[in-house]
């Protein structure tokens, strides 16, 4: 991320933690992030540009690290809890350095956004993995896995994510990794 783009996006996340999504302008951007107006067009041309970037950065960095998880593993089998292993693994740790960040999102009236974004995104990424599986289950199993996450990160003082690590692969019980094999 450039550093336009970084005071950009810092500054996004600013207001849509004070107001909503819809009652921000560029002009606030703009004034927040402390740069120029051809600083900002150049960059992005609406808030949702800035909100869609943001999204794609922050998705790039949870795929990334998954794939290099799962190849430092030695490309095994990945069964649904091979799977939960280097999500848990690989992604919390991402979303816990990012986490500020994160809360806002998923406090804030870009939540539904968000997470609308992430499920269609994970459900095509989870249709490669487990092609026999209905849609339904996919997105029931990402919905659940979301809720946790978001309920882990929206609290002021997470719980140290090795701790929670834990506590997500035991709540993905047997039941719900099984949901994905039917």
């Amino acid at each position: 991320m450039t550093r336009s783009k970084t005071k950009i996006v810092n500054a996004f996340l600013f207001l849509i933690n004070q107001k909503s999504i819809f009652q921000i302008t560029s002009g606030e951007i703009i004034k927040q992030a402390g740069i120029a107006k051809g600083t900002y067009y150049h960059n992005f041309h609406t808030k949702m540009d800035i909100l869609r970037y943001y999204e794609s950065n922050l998705t790039h960095a949870i795929v990334d690290s998954f794939i290099t998880r799962y190849r430092k593993l030695g490309k095994p089998e990945l069964t649904s809890d091979v799977f939960i292993d280097i999500f848990a693994d690989a992604v919390i740790p991402i979303i816990y350095e990012n986490r500020d960040q994160v809360r806002v999102l998923i406090s804030s009236d870009v939540d539904e956004i968000w997470s609308h974004y992430l499920e269609a995104h994970y459900v095509r990424v989870l249709k490669k993995l487990f092609p026999e599986d209905k849609d339904f289950n996919l997105l029931l199993f990402i919905k659940y896995v979301h809720l946790i996450v978001s309920y882990w990160i929206s609290s002021l003082i997470p719980m140290d994510q090795r701790d929670f690590k834990k506590k997500l692969k035991n709540s993905l019980n047997s039941q719900v990794i099984e949901m994905l094999k039917k």
